[in-house]
């Protein structure tokens, strides 16, 4: 701490005080204006909640609207709080980009786009940040900072935002979904069955509340439908990987299966959903939807991650290990098998886990496939012939029956929160599946390093 505090002084007493100062409002500027988007962003959060805002009324009538309204007031904070570091450093960028923005929160303040208070205020700051800057161009009393060392700065800051960005859109549809479904999570609602009916919203939020009807069926049949699709995926991809890494030449045919396999990766799963929508039912006789259509659909689309991730673990073994195996006279299946694989195990088990996830939180293909929204746990389960409750389908039927001819406005809210709840219980699921994947990882490369 007491460095960081030492380099800003030493920084303050290198630079002038009018390009400090002309900076400094800049960031203020910047502050304003992520500061309201974060405010927004609660208040749509809250409104969701209870159906009123602590904002009052909000920019727009529609959420996504207010959404995209609060993310626009982050983008704007970001080339602010640039303008302000280029401004200090007596940068003519940061003099483009506040006298831009200045112009621009003028015009949209009067045209009535943002709050006027809010707009005028960042209008007027960003002119007399530019004015300052202006002004400190005329003279130079020290040693500017060079070009290169600027542009390099910018671009440190540049890439560490892009990170707190991704890493804050993570958190923030975390939270989102977390404070609107937290209420209506709990035990009995992740092991009780669900009702046959979707018509009566009013029976079904009391039902859950009173902990009478949950979602129980619907995990455990996407607990079973992707084990089914890890049983086809696992056998396939890991051969495919150990085929085209140990015995593959590199020839014409290699290239094609490569080019075939990525083709795959890149097949929208709506389309393999519908391919085991029509395809099992019409050449096999199979139910449109059924239990193993729905996991053959399932393992096509999770099948590329594990050849490549496979397929990659297995090249980063070390070319040593598979000297030492044939120098003491191992073939080359006891090679693969005993050394290869072994050293591999981290990358492969951590693939497959991560497919697990991707195929669980799939909601396309198993609602083509597998289950409509309405599905219900069979009395006799069958293979070909049953159809199966999945979660992600039934989030889709709890957010289109249930908030059906709904006003947000007007208490639909409440019908929109049952819908999270499940959302909040599939991304659980996909967080303790993610957890135990980077476990596994860590527990053989620990063991592969002999600690």
């Amino acid at each position: 701490m007491n460095s960081y505090l030492k380099s800003l002084r030493t920084y303050l007493k290198t630079h002038e005080r009018e390009k400090i100062f002309a900076g400094l409002l800049i960031c203020i500027c910047g502050g304003l204006s992520a500061s309201y988007g974060i405010l927004l962003a609660v208040s749509v959060v809250t409104s969701g909640i209870s159906g009123s805002s602590f904002l009052g009324a909000l920019p727009f009538t529609d959420i996504v609207a207010d959404l995209l309204l609060s993310l626009l007031c982050f983008a704007t904070a970001v080339p602010l709080f640039l303008a302000g570091y280029l401004l200090a450093e007596s940068h003519y960028g940061g003099i483009v980009i506040a006298g831009i923005f200045g112009i621009g929160s003028f015009i949209t303040s009067i045209f009535g786009i943002t709050i006027p208070a809010l707009g005028l205020t960042i209008s007027v700051l960003c002119l007399i940040g530019t004015l300052l800057g202006l002004w400190g161009q005329r003279k130079t009393i020290r040693t500017k900072t060079r070009a290169p060392v600027i542009e390099e700065n910018v671009m440190k800051l540049c890439l560490r935002l892009c990170g707190l960005i991704a890493v804050g859109c993570l958190f923030f549809v975390i939270a989102v979904i977390f404070i609107r479904g937290m209420y209506s999570v709990s035990w009995d609602f992740v092991t009780k069955p669900w009702p046959v009916s979707w018509s009566d919203a009013t029976a079904i939020i009391e039902g859950v509340k009173s902990g009478i009807i949950g979602i129980g069926p619907q995990i455990a049949g996407s607990l079973l439908l992707c084990g089914l699709c890890e049983l086809i995926s696992i056998p396939l991809g890991l051969g495919s990987a150990i085929y085209l890494s140990e015995y593959a030449p590199q020839n014409l045919l290699t290239k094609v299966i490569r080019f075939f396999i990525e083709t795959l990766a890149g097949i929208p799963s709506v389309i393999l959903g519908l391919f085991g929508f029509t395809f099992f039912a019409h050449e096999f006789g199979w139910a449109q939807r059924s239990l193993l259509g729905g996991a053959i659909c399932l393992a096509f689309m999770i099948l590329p991650w594990n050849i490549r991730i496979a397929e990659e673990s297995i090249k980063r073994v070390s070319a040593d290990f598979k000297a030492a195996a044939y120098a003491l006279g191992s073939t080359k299946l006891q090679t693969i098998r005993h050394v290869i694989l072994a050293a591999a195990a981290p990358g492969i088990l951590t693939g497959i886990l991560l497919g697990f996830g991707a195929a669980f939180g799939e909601a396309a293909v198993v609602l083509f496939a597998a289950g409509n929204e309405g599905a219900l746990w069979p009395s006799q389960l069958t293979l070909t012939s049953s159809d199966i409750p999945t979660l992600p389908g039934w989030i889709y039927g709890a957010f289109r029956h249930l908030t059906q001819s709904q006003d947000v406005t007007q208490g639909g809210w409440r019908e929109q929160n049952v819908a999270f709840a499940g959302s909040l219980v599939l991304i659980f699921i996909f967080l303790a599946v993610t957890v135990a994947a980077l476990l596994v990882r860590n527990h053989f490369n620990k063991k592969l390093a002999g600690t």
